[in-house]
């Protein structure tokens, strides 16, 4: 589970694809359409936290109605917990990857969307999520 901890945030409102489920509380990226949806192991910034769950019952499911996103600041501190992380207490400063949109994966810094902050288990840690510039990862770069 991820959860806000501390620090500056806004919410901003961006469109979300239609027909598609959201589940609040979940990294937020944008698509290839330019629309707010999960981000993936493959997305390149998370832009902050989905505020809203949307589910196929809900009256605005199959438009493109606007959700609400936490976007913090570069020091808005998460809480990751109650799953595997891969990060270990070596790894405070460092950036790593997430599998999916509620899932941070410490075993993997090809894209660094995540700040490691503090470990604390192997089950919950404290995070950052940095902003990005566009330039090309570097290995465990602080």
């Amino acid at each position: 589970m991820i959860k806000y901890k501390r620090g500056k945030f806004t919410v901003e409102w961006f469109a979300k694809p239609a027909s598609i489920a959201m589940s609040a509380n979940t990294f937020a990226a944008y698509n290839a359409a330019g629309a707010m949806t999960f981000a993936t192991a493959t997305s390149t910034e998370i832009k902050g936290l989905i505020m809203r769950t949307i589910t196929s019952a809900d009256d605005d499911y199959a438009s493109t109605t606007d959700i609400p996103v936490l976007v913090p600041d570069e020091d808005t501190v998460f809480e990751f917990s109650g799953e595997a992380h891969n990060c270990t207490a070596a790894m405070n400063g460092e950036f790593v990857d997430i599998t999916d949109a509620d899932t941070i994966n410490g075993g993997a810094n090809s894209l660094e969307v995540i700040k490691v902050l503090k470990y604390i288990d192997a089950t919950t840690m404290l995070f950052t999520i940095p902003k990005k510039s566009g330039v090309a990862a570097s290995t465990n770069a602080d």
